[in-house]
């Protein structure tokens, strides 16, 4: 079982979000904050507020596995850790706690190829051998705290194609099978902050059905309906969020 947990709201989640309506004071904002981003207020509020199904959750977890930012590792301490005595948190006793840097959120040179060359292969080799070290682990039960866009990858590569928005905590189960050696068979949400939608894509829409033929009118002197050339076009799906290739 592995419990999955993107960071809470950091401030650079700030900041993109005022870049739609201040374009200019936004972006001077983010680059202010730099790559490695602490939590905003709002993200520790989140924090707070999952915090009790984290504990919950704590005594079944054998490792603790986080990218190396701060925010990430804000946000394993908060959930999973115990108090410090002094406000803050830090890691628990019986508990293996790692930062792993192939946790990291999308590194420069992956979002270079992905915009110069419409490719993701850097990415998704990355993603693959994290899949590979995760599932040579001896833990059973372990919680994966990150980034959104990684385990936006990640989780297609398992066969389960969704988007984790800030502070989301999910169990999953997996199996052994599928491209990358793995695959979640079950998902379950366990806790999200109040007043944020679900992860999961809304469902896909089914296809309209195609319209009825109108028939032709008789021809003059025939005394026949003629038949209409042609099959109606299939309509198309609702186009879903982009699934890389799996490996």
């Amino acid at each position: 079982t592995i419990y999955f947990v993107r960071h809470a709201e950091s401030k650079s989640n700030v900041a993109k979000t005022n870049m739609k309506n201040k374009p200019i004071r936004g972006c001077c904002t983010l680059c202010s904050i730099g790559f490695d981003a602490e939590l905003s207020e709002g993200g520790r509020n989140q924090l707070l507020e999952v915090r009790p199904a984290g504990r919950g959750i704590k005594a079944e977890l054998e490792a603790v596995i986080f990218s190396p930012l701060k925010r990430a590792e804000q946000t394993a301490l908060t959930l999973f850790g115990d108090e410090d005595g002094e406000g803050d948190f830090k890691a628990s006793a019986g508990k293996f706690w790692l930062p792993v840097r192939a946790l990291k959120e999308v590194r420069m040179k992956e979002w270079a190829q992905s915009s110069a060359c419409c490719s993701k292969s850097i990415l998704q080799q990355r993603v693959l051998s994290f899949i590979r070290f995760v599932r040579v682990l001896p833990f059973s039960t372990l919680a994966l705290v990150g980034h959104s866009r990684f385990f936006h990858m990640m989780l297609a590569m398992l066969e389960c194609d969704m988007f984790l928005r800030n502070a989301n905590i999910w169990r999953m189960s997996m199996v052994e099978g599928g491209d990358a050696g793995l695959h979640v068979a079950t998902k379950e949400l366990v806790a999200r902050p109040s007043g944020q939608p679900c992860d999961e894509p809304p469902p896909k829409a089914p296809p309209k059905a195609p319209p009825e033929a109108s028939p032709k009118p008789e021809e003059a002197g025939g005394g026949s309906v003629a038949e209409e050339d042609g099959a109606a076009e299939e309509n198309e799906r609702p186009a879903g969020p982009e699934v890389p290739k799996k490996r």
